[in-house]
């Protein structure tokens, strides 16, 4: 979330449709503690605290959603590629010529 106020404030994006961010994540748990349980527990509250800390100051609305996880494989590439990086250092430019969208 605040990578996209970021961007949006950087790069000069209009927020005069109020969007919202769709974020999806192929862990339900992540998503029952954005949309949920931030409204009953102690820690779901302060959790909720941050979130309308980075929202208050913005147009920008979020929004988490589940994704299988078979339909959630570039970022399953990209946790592989972390992975499999001897250094700490990996080169996306493989999962740009795989996946053609990413240089868009």
């Amino acid at each position: 979330m605040a990578a996209v106020i970021f961007v949006c404030d950087a790069d000069g994006i209009a927020l005069s449709d109020y969007p919202v961010l769709l974020n999806w994540c192929d862990n339900q748990s992540a998503c029952c503690w954005v949309n949920h349980k931030c409204k009953y527990s102690l820690i779901g509250r302060r959790l909720a605290r941050l979130f309308v800390g980075m929202l208050m100051g913005t147009k920008i609305g979020v929004q988490a959603e589940w994704i299988s996880t078979h339909l959630n494989f570039i970022a399953d590439d990209i946790s592989r590629i972390q992975k499999e990086s001897v250094d700490g250092n990996f080169n996306y430019a493989q999962l740009t010529q795989t996946y053609p969208v990413l240089r868009d």
